[in-house]
């Protein structure tokens, strides 16, 4: 797994800005990633949820607000009121959905799903981070 086309992360702390605003908690397997490989695409692209196959994965989500509109504070607030509880964007796919993170403060994972915004719906991907990265696949 590579990650390419990564950008500067202008300001480290708007990671930190994000979560005390929206009262969440990233994995801190993530803020490293976010970090090493900034709005980063990977290579190998492809990944499967529980029913949808081969989605194309796009890039993580900028945290530099002028990244509009591949940014985290954009694309939250664009779909927030369609998503799930706890529920927290980080990817986009090559068809404006999302890879998402499951951020139930009860639980000891973040699970990762796909949030597709035709019809509102999560399906599981992987159970922690990790586990998504390597799940990922190409031709």
């Amino acid at each position: 797994m590579e990650w390419i086309l990564k950008k500067e992360l202008k300001e480290k702390q708007k990671v930190e800005t994000f979560e005390k605003l929206y009262k969440i908690g990233f994995p801190q397997e993530f803020k490293e990633l976010i970090e090493q490989h900034h709005a980063a695409r990977p290579e190998p692209y492809l990944i499967d949820a529980e029913n949808t196959k081969e989605i194309p994965a796009k890039s993580l989500l900028s945290f530099n607000e002028s990244d509009k509109p591949e940014d985290i504070w954009s694309s939250y607030q664009a779909v927030k009121e369609r998503l799930p509880v706890n529920v927290i964007p980080f990817m986009s796919d090559e068809g404006g959905n999302y890879f998402c993170f499951d951020l139930d403060p009860l639980e000891n994972e973040a699970p990762i799903v796909y949030w597709s915004h035709e019809n509102s719906k999560v399906e599981y991907v992987a159970d922690n981070l990790e586990q998504f990265i390597k799940r990922f696949y190409g031709f």
